[in-house]
This record gives C-alpha cells, sequence and structure tokens, in this order.
C-alpha cells in the first residue's frame, strides 16, 4: 500500500472563465505523481490555509503535463471553499493529494 503524501504547489494561474465569476481556471505547477494522470480523475485540495473550511474539496483534473508538472482544474464557485479558492493568485500554495 502506497503512503499518501500531500504536494505543496505554487499557483500559475487562476482566471476567471466567465463574465460572471462562477467559473474558474487554476493552474498549478510542479506536481508530481509517479503514475500518468488523465483527465477526469481527482485531486483533493485544501483551499484555505488555516482550518476553515476544514475539509479538502475534490476536483476533476481538465488536464495534466507530465513534463512540466502543470495540473489544471476548472470549477465553479459554489460555497466557502470553492469562494476560498478564488483568492488564490500567482505564486500562492496550494496543498494537494492526487492520484
Amino acid at each position: 500500500m502506497r503512503k499518501i503524501v500531500p504536494q505543496q504547489c505554487r499557483v500559475s494561474r487562476n482566471r476567471k472563465l466567465d463574465r460572471a465569476g462562477l467559473y474558474y481556471s487554476l493552474m498549478v505547477g510542479g506536481f508530481r505523481t509517479p503514475r500518468r494522470i488523465y483527465p477526469g480523475q481527482f485531486v483533493h485540495v485544501r483551499t484555505a490555509n488555516g482550518n476553515d473550511p476544514f475539509l479538502r474539496r475534490a476536483f476533476s483534473v481538465a488536464d495534466f503535463s507530465e513534463k512540466t508538472g502543470n495540473l489544471e482544474i476548472i470549477y465553479k464557485v459554489v460555497g466557502r471553499g470553492t469562494a476560498c479558492l478564488t483568492q488564490k493568485t500567482k505564486d500562492d500554495t496550494l496543498d494537494l493529494i492526487g492520484p
């Protein structure tokens, strides 16, 4: 059984995809994994640095580059966790667990 290890990844981009500000594209760099990641698999993201919100949020992978370690997720703002995620800017750090 493999040990689950959270990774600290840097935000490369976090941009709105629509005028209403409901949909965002988040790109992080430096994600390492021993196996290939495909769109549709999930990563678990700690959306805030503190304990509020306490639980991680699961997001589907939109794109992943094995060469650069860039991982993209597209998300919709629906609650406190995703609202916290919209505040992340370039070079902020995110804690991820992935496949």
